[in-house]
């Protein structure tokens, strides 16, 4: 199955006050890593929706085997960025069968954890905190769902909606980079 990555990194990082996607964790900027671990995991397109800090975003993308998206709204919100995302890929790639949704501060989160989403039948979503969430693998047939996002509200709504969905546990994924507490707590503080 052909299946391409949508990874949203567009935020304005407000309540960390810097540019999230640029927290250097184990030598490595999170936006660079995440996508490396998604290129590692075989997914192809990978599609990065960038708006705050796009021009430092795109410097630590520079080898990496992406393409851009430039979301010039992404103030309204992680729905919009995702609609963005999702209609350069439905322009782009209409031979992508599925797409991954993932965001850009889950450090912990592995290779093998992307790869086992990949190779799961979609709908599949990562499972912590008892819920549902990204990342998370879309069919074709929820690509009309996701252009059609507006403001802040995300995916989850799908996920949580869903009758069959393939979920794979991944307890490090609870752990997102939105505070300095969070930042503490990953590097163990």
């Amino acid at each position: 199955m052909k299946t391409a990555a949508i990874v949203l990194a567009a935020g304005g990082s407000s309540r960390l006050g810097r540019p999230k996607q640029l927290v250097v964790h184990e030598g490595e900027a999170l936006l660079a890593s995440t996508v490396r671990k998604i290129d590692e995991a075989g997914f192809s397109p990978i599609l990065v929706v960038l708006g705050a800090s796009a021009d430092a975003c795109r410097k630590v993308l520079e080898d990496a085997p992406v393409e851009i998206v430039h979301h010039l709204s992404w103030r309204e919100g992680m729905g919009s960025s995702l609609a963005a995302g999702s209609q350069a890929l439905v322009a782009d790639h209409p031979e992508a069968e599925a797409t991954l949704v993932a965001l850009c501060d889950q450090p912990r989160l592995t290779t093998d954890h992307y790869r086992k989403l990949r190779e799961a039948t979609p709908p599949v979503a990562t499972i912590y905190d008892d819920h549902r969430s990204c990342p998370a693998v879309f069919p074709r047939e929820s690509f009309s769902q996701l252009t059609a996002l507006q403001g802040d509200a995300g995916a989850r709504h799908l996920l949580r909606g869903a009758e069959s969905i393939h979920e794979i546990p991944a307890p490090e994924g609870a752990l997102d980079l939105d505070t300095e507490d969070d930042l503490k707590r990953l590097e163990g503080a």
